[in-house]
């Protein structure tokens, strides 16, 4: 047991502290590119809510927040490097994030009242921008950097993957787990702010899109995240990596992504294509005495008898009903026509 605790604790601890370790391309790039892919796709929409919301101009605040997004994922990842502590990237991120939240409030309110970005409402929207930038800037930094520590990804994979609770990681935030628990805050987030979007108007076609592109991002990046801890895991036990290995787990990871979406986007259309059942044959519903297309047995009401041949139905007396006799359906229950007696 100890020496488990001990071999967790060698794994977690930097793999060098001569200098900085040399440039990974999947941790260095791939990772905080999928990282961007998945906040930014969140952010846009985030962005367009407020818009449709308080009003205002976005173009001005989507700038802005774009390079607070990147500025925070490249700091993020420059803290998890090993070699690099001396440069404090979590004050530079701070202070990234002042600025940013200045920006904002010059933004919406201009120093006189009236903003750039400043629309029907305000004070809503400026409530909106900044917890938009606070949420951001907290997912990124965390995010980020737990998915390019490699480390934590070989010990959750070695611990079970999402079940590593249950093998001593109980309280250490993992890479896979805080994506799944991210993913979980966005969809609530989609779902409460469509919530508040009449239907048709454009903002649920963008919804739509930038959904899409979060969960592609989110599959690739679980991809990716357990593409990392295999090669670290291989290259700690000195193993030889096919080369083919990683370009194949990229190209297969995004293919089989973008195959559940496609699919899940196709469902319901699918649904919606299959057309209503025509009541009044074999189903128990009425429609006149007119022949149907199937020209089978029609089932009638209570006080009816069947079958009635080539989609005619008989009274209760055995015969054909004459013109101007058939058995209507009104809005009070079932009427008749000249002639007739109604059911009992």
């Amino acid at each position: 047991m100890r020496s488990s605790e001990t071999g967790r604790h060698d794994l977690l601890a930097p793999r060098s502290s001569a200098g900085p370790a040399r440039l990974d391309w999947l941790a260095d790039f791939v990772i905080p590119a999928c990282v961007f892919g998945l906040l930014g796709s969140l952010l846009y929409f985030l962005i367009d809510l407020r818009q449709y919301v308080a009003g205002g101009e976005a173009s001005i605040l989507r700038y802005v927040v774009f390079w607070l997004l990147v500025g925070v994922i490249g700091l993020s990842r420059l803290a998890a490097r090993p070699g690099l502590s001396e440069i404090h990237p979590m004050a530079y991120a701070l202070a990234l994030g002042g600025v940013v939240v200045f920006a904002t409030l010059v933004l919406e309110t201009g120093g006189q009242g009236v903003g750039v970005v400043a629309g029907r409402h305000p004070h809503l929207g400026m409530v909106l921008s900044l917890l938009t930038v606070a949420g951001i800037w907290a997912a990124a930094w965390l995010l980020t950097g737990l998915c390019t520590r490699l480390e934590r990804a070989v010990e959750e994979l070695r611990a079970g993957g999402m079940a590593a609770s249950a093998r001593g990681l109980r309280g250490t935030t993992t890479p896979l787990r805080a994506v799944v628990v991210l993913t979980a805050v966005a969809v609530a987030v989609f779902s409460w702010g469509l919530a508040l979007v009449e239907p048709g108007h454009p903002l649920w076609r963008h919804a739509y899109w930038c959904a899409g592109l979060y969960l592609l991002f989110a599959l690739l990046l679980m991809a990716l995240v357990n593409l990392g801890a295999v090669r670290l895991s291989a290259e700690m036990g000195r193993l030889k990596v096919n080369p083919w290995l990683s370009s194949g787990w990229v190209v297969g990871g995004s293919l089989l992504a973008l195959l559940i979406l496609l699919v899940a986007a196709g469902l319901p259309g699918a649904a919606s294509r299959i057309g209503p059942r025509q009541p009044g044959y074999a189903t128990g519903g009425y429609q006149g005495d007119e022949e149907g297309p199937g020209r089978g047995v029609r089932r009638g009401w209570s006080d009816r008898i069947g079958p009635w041949p080539g989609g005619r139905r008989f009274g209760s007396d055995g015969t054909a009903p004459q013109p101007g006799h058939e058995r209507t359906r009104g809005s009070e229950g079932i009427g008749e026509g000249a002639g007739g007696s109604g059911p009992a």
